[in-house]
Parts: structure tokens; C-alpha cells; sequence
């Protein structure tokens, strides 16, 4: 607040209560005053605050338009860029598949004559051994047969000397039973 002093002269020929109305009024003239001049700047305060949120809110509007313009013609610009893309990864992908398949069909026929050809060698080499063997079994049968018959030679042989000692041995007993 103010202070207000009134100089010593006019205190004197006004008086001191005429000088503390005359303090009193100034006093109640500033601040009203004052106060008129704060409602003032107040009111025009607001009035330019409410121009310039209009301004700034046309000014974000205008800005949110051109970004979300901005933002759809980057997204299509990117959809296209993705399609084309898409397309040539799929052009690839075919492309890698198709030699995929030939080198796997070209492996295959490969493999397929690998295992003709091994075949075909074990086949010669089963057949070399069974025909091997097959001799092989025909040399022991022979050998076998020629040991049996010489067994069978052997045998015949104490049977017919056994039989020859029991039919002595049966005419013994038979000449000592008779006599």
C-alpha cells in the first residue's frame, strides 16, 4: 500500500484532520484506482488470451491436418513399398524352390543310380558266394559220403567178423551140448 505524505505546509492550514480525511480519500482514489486498472488489464488480458488460444488452436488444427495427410501418404507410400517387396520375396522364394527341387531331383536320380549300381555289385557278389559255397558244401558232401561209405566199409566189416565169432561160438555150444 501507498503512502501518502502531505507536505508540512498544507498539513498546517488544513489541519491534522483535514489532513487525514484528504489521506484517507487519496488513499480510497488509488486503490480504486487500482482495482479499475487491474479489472482493465484483467479484461484485456483475457480478451487477448481467448485470441491467441483461438490462433494457436486453428494453428494445431491446421497442423494435426497436414501431419495426419502427412501420415497417410507415408503409410500408403509404405503399404506399396511392402506389396512390392512382398512380391519380390515371393518371386525369390519360387524361384530358390524350383532350383531346390531340381538339385533334390538331380540328388535323388544320383543316389537312386548309386544304389542300382551297389545292388548290382552285391547281387554279382552274393551270387560269386553262394556258388562258392555251394562247391564249397558239394566237396564236403562228396568228402562226407566217401568217409560214411568208408565207415560203412568198416563196419560191415567187424559185423561180418562178430557174426563169424558168433555163429563159431553158437556151433561151439552146439558141438559141446550134442557130444
Amino acid at each position: 500500500m501507498l503512502v501518502i505524505t502531505i507536505p508540512k505546509p498544507l498539513r498546517e492550514k488544513l489541519g491534522d484532520e483535514a489532513s487525514d480525511s484528504l489521506v484517507e480519500l487519496l488513499n480510497k482514489v488509488y486503490q480504486t484506482t487500482r482495482e479499475d486498472i487491474v479489472e482493465v488489464s484483467l479484461d484485456k488480458f483475457e480478451k487477448k488470451l481467448v485470441s491467441e488460444a483461438s490462433q494457436l488452436d486453428k494453428k494445431i488444427t491446421g497442423e494435426i491436418s497436414r501431419l495426419e495427410q502427412k501420415i497417410t501418404d507415408e503409410v500408403s507410400r509404405l503399404g506399396q513399398k511392402i506389396a512390392e517387396t512382398e512380391a519380390r520375396l515371393e518371386q525369390k522364394i519360387a524361384e530358390t524352390e524350383m532350383k531346390l527341387n531340381k538339385r533334390i531331383t538331380d540328388e535323388v536320380a544320383k543316389l537312386e543310380q548309386k544304389i542300382a549300381e551297389t545292388e548290382m555289385k552285391l547281387d554279382k557278389r552274393i551270387t560269386d558266394e553262394v556258388a562258392r559255397l555251394d562247391k564249397r558244401i558239394t566237396d564236403e558232401v562228396s568228402k562226407l559220403r566217401v568217409e560214411m561209405a568208408n565207415y560203412h566199409v568198416r563196419l560191415v566189416r567187424w559185423m561180418f567178423i562178430f557174426w563169424i565169432g558168433q555163429i563159431g561160438a553158437l556151433i561151439g555150444i552146439l558141438l559141446a551140448f550134442f557130444k
